[in-house]
């Protein structure tokens, strides 16, 4: 996700994929660039993110009326270096 403005996790509102008042939003937190892609741990980390957005947790960088969330991850290596396994998890409130 590259910023538009300013940087990650501060700039977030302002970057491409999350204009300002915006329907939806992608990785309020900073994303990977942010967490600084941990093995195995970024996982668990936007499942915990799209947890504490659905619990209104998360202050700055809290999505307005947050009701369903959307976690993509892959890893492992398969065939050409792609994901051996993928994850895509739906979490409503």
């Amino acid at each position: 996700m590259p910023p538009v403005k300013g940087g990650f996790p501060d700039g977030i509102e302002g970057s491409a994929l999350n204009p300002p008042g915006a329907r939806g939003s992608v990785a309020p937190s900073g994303g990977l660039l942010c967490k600084g892609h941990p093995i195995v741990a970024t996982g668990v980390g936007q499942l915990v993110e799209v947890v504490w957005q659905l619990q209104g947790v998360c202050g700055k960088r809290q999505v307005p009326d947050a009701r369903v969330g959307l976690t993509h991850d892959g890893g492992g290596f398969g065939p050409g270096n792609e994901p051996g396994a993928m994850s895509i998890t739906i979490v409503k409130s």
